[in-house]
């Protein structure tokens, strides 16, 4: 019907509408500034800052769930260089993460394109650019959130070594392989933790790929790999007598458990999360019924071709294999196991999906027709949600509000010398005393004090459900007999200027 050209041409524009579209549903929040910033990211962006600023290099990350033992550094450098980069701005932190994002989109359309044909990578990019989950992970700044693009090229180097592809390239590919498994661990220690004892199991399971690890120094550059994401860790382990790791091994010999639960519910629970997992790669209910129908069906028709072939493809039964695995360590957590320990894992879904949909060409005639409708669906149903979106009135929210909130008491100070307390759930108002921080070094504007200053403070004191917390903190930080000099509610959360009157 189609001349190669015309072909072409037609992929190229399809793909650049996906792209667009992908760059405005992430985009607009950050534009508009309404992402979220919290006690995590402000906490984050004063530690980028003071690595910067004072010259003061870390070794350990943010904390996790277990007491005694963090995340790796690395978070706080990427952060240090979208400090450098974008002079402090608090905004310029996400729109690095959404660079990140988008590079690995980009590096995901282009290997699903020339592995699976491009109207699977056409398919599967529909998805994660319309997925609210996807669309999720990609501004909202965290340090388990990079473990998707992460987990992604750990896929891909998988599915390259399995499938003998980039054959050239081997050695650097388990280098890859390393540095994505490490950094991950790094990233959300949780998440590797579990994904480095199942991953090595199946590496050494598998025949094909243990040969291949074991052949040609690919050992040596897969273990480089692995180990430098580790690096700080290790030094400050060193350093400190090894404190993390006497944690760590006390924690699994003497697990504190603060919700236990019996087996069986913890096996349903993984179930639903597990399922929750399926369900956020879509874009809504709508496109999940029908892709899975779909993909019901490709399903089927590998089942009527491993009956001729008599096996699966290596690398879909690795991923398969993994997604078991790593199903069943969670399993053996009879505590909280919360959803973001498995960050990026939607990708082994997609990348499964892709390796069940590269049908054999006995079925290939037949089945292109339905995936270009399936396409043609997921293409109206997003570019619905675009149009609903675009008429729809952004909220006023996120770190929006809270600039506003400090320009505010900027400017209704007066001199240079001020006094600000804030009433925050999370109790330490990093957030605020970060936007404080940018003031000062853009705007040269002083940052404020916790102590009266000429018997006046500010007061930022944002809601919370628990009203009595709230409640206590106004008790014990109002004058006992003062003056209210002014007040303004900016959104839901109260600024008020008091006076001391003795």
């Amino acid at each position: 019907m189609f001349t190669k050209k015309g072909k072409t041409f037609i992929e190229i524009f399809l793909f650049l509408v996906v792209l667009a579209l992908f760059c405005y549903f992430r985009l607009k929040p950050l534009y508009l500034q309404t992402v979220s910033f919290t006690y995590d990211q402000g906490r984050d962006m004063l530690k980028a800052a003071e690595i910067i600023m004072q010259k003061n290099p870390t070794l350990i990350g943010p904390t996790t769930g277990i007491g005694g033992v963090f995340h790796g550094a690395w978070w706080f450098y990427f952060l240090a260089v979208a400090f450098a980069i974008f002079q402090g701005l608090p905004i310029g932190y996400y729109y690095l993460f959404f660079f990140i994002h988008l590079l690995a989109f980009l590096v995901f359309y282009f290997f699903t394109k020339k592995w699976f044909g491009a109207s699977t990578a056409l398919l599967l990019s529909l998805l994660i650019t319309a997925s609210p989950h996807f669309v999720y992970s990609s501004v909202f700044l965290n340090n388990s959130l990079i473990s998707y693009p992460l987990f992604m090229a750990l896929t891909l180097i998988t599915i390259a070594v399995l499938e003998k592809k980039l054959v050239a390239q081997q050695k650097w590919l388990f280098l890859g392989l390393g540095l994505t498994l490490g950094f991950i661990t790094e990233f959300e220690f949780a998440f590797g933790l579990l994904l480095i004892p199942s991953y090595m199991l199946l590496l050494f399971l598998f025949k094909n790929y243990r040969q291949k690890l074991l052949s040609d120094k690919h050992c040596f550059f897969f273990a480089a790999g692995l180990l430098f994401p580790f690096i700080p860790r290790v030094l400050f382990e060193i350093k400190n007598r090894l404190i993390q790791t006497q944690v760590l091994i006390n924690f699994f010999f003497h697990p504190k458990y603060y919700n236990p639960k019996p087996y069986l519910d913890v096996f349903f629970d993984r179930l639903k999360l597990f399922a929750d997992y399926y369900s956020w790669i879509y874009p809504n209910k709508t496109i999940q019924t029908v892709f899975g129908l779909f993909l019901l069906l490709g399903l089927v028709l590998v089942i009527l071709n491993i009956k001729k072939r008599k096996q699966l493809p290596s690398s879909l039964l690795f991923l398969l294999s993994l997604g078991i695995l790593l199903f069943i360590c969670s399993v053996f957590y009879r505590d909280n196991f919360w959803a973001y320990y498995y960050n990026g894992i939607l990708y082994l879904f997609i990348f499964i999906f892709a390796l069940i949909l590269q049908l054999p060409k006995s079925f290939a005639g037949q089945f292109q027709y339905l995936k270009k409708a399936v396409i043609i669906v997921l293409f109206i149903s997003i570019l619905s949600s675009f149009f609903r979106d675009w008429k729809t009135k952004s909220p006023y929210d996120g770190i929006k509000v809270q600039q506003d909130i400090v320009s505010y008491v900027i400017a209704k100070k007066t001199g240079s010398n001020y006094c600000v307390k804030v009433y925050t759930p999370p109790v330490i108002p990093y957030t605020y005393d970060y936007l404080f921080l940018y003031e000062h070094l853009h705007n040269q504007q002083p940052q404020p004090s916790g102590d009266w200053v000429n018997g006046q403070c500010f007061f930022i004191i944002e809601a919370d459900s628990y009203q009595f917390r709230r409640d206590k903190w106004l008790t014990d930080n109002r004058p006992k007999s003062g003056q209210l000099l002014s007040r303004k509610k900016i959104k839901d959360v109260d600024i008020e200027l008091w006076k001391k009157t003795n």
